[in-house]
């Protein structure tokens, strides 16, 4: 349903009161999961333990029939029907750890099931000696956010002399130190929330 997806795509630009109203919306005429999880993330951004329609059990439900389906099936499962990527659900502290590193590992099937349809002759056997790798992240979380606070320790490892980095950001700047640091790590840092798809 429309306001499912409303709520879905608030939740990705992390307007938590729009995501709680449309998906509370939503499941007022029926239940979706869609609408489910992004109440369920809207609620743990916003500190709402007793929110009325928050259920670890029924979303602890949801996340183990997906891991199965996507670890049965990899090829028709994408990454993109997860309605917690194992990032997001490792900051959600009454999920079992298990479950997330299952949700881990039903990613990393689907990703490499992915690649593995690439032909071999794509794959890079080795890099010349005087070439740099050229490496993009796009997120929606380079602000003062737990997955930055994961990550910048990673964006400080790369070899600037043997990686470029750039990185292209899906959210506006919220001019926290970590917005800072990731633009300091990065040899070009894009705000690209004005574009288009297109672009």
């Amino acid at each position: 349903d429309i306001t499912a997806n409303m709520a879905g795509l608030y939740a990705m630009e992390r307007d938590w009161e729009h995501t709680a109203r449309l998906a509370s919306q939503s499941l007022s005429v029926e239940f979706t999961e869609e609408a489910f999880c992004a109440l369920m993330k809207a609620a743990d951004n916003t500190c709402q333990w007793r929110h009325p329609h928050r259920n670890v059990a029924m979303l602890h439900r949801l996340l183990e029939a997906n891991v199965k389906r996507a670890l049965a099936n990899p090829g028709t499962f994408g990454k993109h029907r997860m309605c917690y990527n194992a990032g997001t659900a490792a900051l959600i502290t009454d999920l079992d750890p298990h479950l997330v590193l299952g949700i881990a590992r039903a990613e990393m099937a689907v990703t490499n099931f992915n690649v593995s349809v690439l032909p071999p002759s794509l794959w890079p056997t080795s890099l010349a000696p005087n070439r740099r790798i050229s490496l993009a992240y796009v997120s929606g979380h380079f602000l003062n956010h737990p997955m930055m606070q994961m990550m910048q320790g990673m964006f400080k490892m790369h070899d600037r002399d043997r990686v470029q980095v750039d990185c292209y950001a899906t959210s506006s700047s919220d001019g926290s130190e970590l917005r800072q640091r990731a633009e300091s790590y990065c040899h070009s840092f894009q705000d690209v929330t004005a574009r288009s798809d297109l672009e």
